[in-house]
């Protein structure tokens, strides 16, 4: 049975929404103030939000950006539920984080197919997140099975085409385990897995990152060059930041032509740190998962992460960190 939270100041206006969505299989909660909201969505998480906005205290604006605060498991649909309707009033809604508008007087017909419409998006979006949890789940055990034996064949075999074949399956199977790792972390974010910041030194984190992915470009010609000053430190995930970058060096190596330099360049700008990396693409190619996953990585810390492509010229990817917090550890 769905939860749906009514609230609002009026009893008549939440006698109203009770009545009409009454005999529709949901759970109906009351609140009559911001507060009262707040504490039943902690009590028992909710489903859906009915939320007036003009109330004492604290309005539906600020119970809307505490509740998506607070949010941990997936999508909570919040409709606004207002007399108000000029646009300023709905954009002050939508940076607030609701998902739809419901005007006073209400119509019960909206109203059920907006509960409709937006209880289903949630159920789809639960149902998306326990399919990629098990998806990343189910791959991981027979690609790592996989890997090792054909390592244990290449070890042993003595044919040499047959030996190529091989070791192109086993870099096949590397490349697949990248993009379940990636899918995995993609995932966290998107559901807004908390961050604990670390404050380090970005030379040695960024050169920690780079080392290995030196020798693997060896065989191409391709020569890493970082450039950062030592007093700059970031401030970012242990865990997140360090997947995201991992992943996007992945990416720039791949796709880097041979006998050319990949260039990292961090430097603090204006309380910001920016790490640029810059390479020579072999062509302009679908940018990939990699991509993808530092915008949602430099977006949970409050950053930004940019493409900037040049025809026939080098490309450059930009990622801006705050500075570090004061309490950062």
């Amino acid at each position: 049975m769905t939860r749906v939270l009514i609230v609002d100041d009026e009893p008549a206006n939440r006698a109203l929404l009770r009545a009409y969505l009454a005999n529709q299989g949901h759970e109906l909660v009351e609140a009559d103030s911001g507060q009262a909201a707040l504490e039943r969505a902690a009590d028992a998480p909710p489903d859906l939000v009915l939320l007036d906005v003009l109330m004492p205290g604290l309005d539906g604006f600020e119970v809307c950006r505490r509740l998506r605060s607070a949010q941990t498991d997936g999508f909570l649909p919040i409709v606004l539920v207002s007399a108000l309707t000029d646009p300023d009033s709905r954009r002050g809604g939508l940076e607030a984080g609701a998902d739809e508008f419901l005007s006073k007087p209400v119509d019960r017909q909206e109203l059920l197919l907006r509960a409709r419409n937006l209880l289903a998006l949630r159920e789809l979006r639960r149902f998306r997140d326990e399919m990629m949890g098990a998806v990343v789940h189910d791959l991981r055990s027979p690609l790592g099975a996989l890997r090792i034996n054909l390592r244990s064949s290449i070890e042993d075999w003595g044919d040499d085409a047959a030996l190529d074949a091989l070791r192109d399956a086993e870099a096949s199977v590397a490349r697949l385990s990248e993009l379940v790792g990636v899918l995995a972390e993609v995932h966290q974010l998107e559901r807004a897995a908390p961050l604990r910041l670390e404050s380090v030194a970005a030379g040695r984190y960024l050169e920690a990152i780079i080392a290995p992915r030196r020798i693997r470009g060896r065989d191409r010609g391709i020569a890493w060059e970082l450039a950062c000053d030592e007093s700059i430190e970031l401030a970012a995930d242990p865990i997140h930041f360090r997947r995201a970058v991992e992943a996007l060096f992945d990416h720039v190596l791949r796709n880097t032509a041979k006998q050319t330099v990949i260039g990292v360049r961090a430097v603090r700008d204006d309380a910001r740190v920016r790490i640029a990396v810059t390479y020579t693409p072999t062509t302009c190619g679908h940018p990939g998962l990699a991509l993808y996953l530092c915008r949602l990585a430099l977006d949970a810390h409050g950053g930004r992460f940019e493409v900037r492509e040049s025809v026939g010229g080098p490309t450059r990817f930009v990622l801006e960190l705050p500075d570090p917090p004061e309490d950062a550890t």
